[in-house]
């Protein structure tokens, strides 16, 4: 006979925190993509934090400057917008923006490459910033057989190419990882 298996309690959703809207803004990542160097600046309001945004402080030649880390694709302003409207939100989101801008210590360049969720850049242009637009795709999590189904014929081709050459295995140590 077999133990009786213990049922899974039921997955919750995970909550969402717009402080860390990505992984990339998790104080454990940051810790670990650089190595502890790294700080940010807050915003609040009635006491309770509504805005964010990490730095990377360097230094060389003489000259501050953060630039982003190795291994964070994005990361930028973490905001609380609010409720209201379109334009409340828009509003509310640009004000806190360049309160956190104006909080950065004093620097001759500043690079971030910002997350999905920042869709205007006039609150960095108004303080200076120079700014573009570098478009991305996301692909939303889904079981391997429908992401696989809605490649197209030529990239699964490619793909089958490539697995007769290399091998791909998961890499459990973080060390590992990291040197790979």
């Amino acid at each position: 006979t077999f133990p009786k298996q213990q049922e899974e309690a039921p997955q919750r959703a995970p909550v969402f925190d717009p402080l860390a809207p990505t992984v990339f803004h998790q104080p454990w990542w940051l810790e670990i993509a650089t190595r502890g160097n790294y700080n940010y600046v807050e915003f609040s309001e009635h006491g309770e934090v509504v805005g964010r945004l990490p730095y990377f402080p360097r230094k060389r030649f003489g000259m501050n400057y953060s630039i982003m880390p190795p291994m964070t694709h994005f990361v930028g302003p973490a905001i609380v917008e609010g409720d209201g409207s379109y334009a409340t939100r828009f509003l509310r989101r640009a004000t806190i923006t360049r309160e956190l801008i104006t909080q950065l210590p004093e620097a001759s360049l500043y690079q971030y490459k910002c997350h999905r969720d920042i869709t205007d850049t006039i609150a960095f242009q108004q303080e200076q910033f120079m700014t573009n637009v570098q478009f991305t795709h996301e692909i939303m999590p889904q079981p391997e057989e429908i992401l696989w189904k809605q490649l197209r014929t030529s990239k699964r081709q490619k793909i089958r190419q490539a697995q007769k050459l290399h091998t791909v295995c998961e890499i459990q140590d973080a060390q590992e990882f990291w040197r790979f």
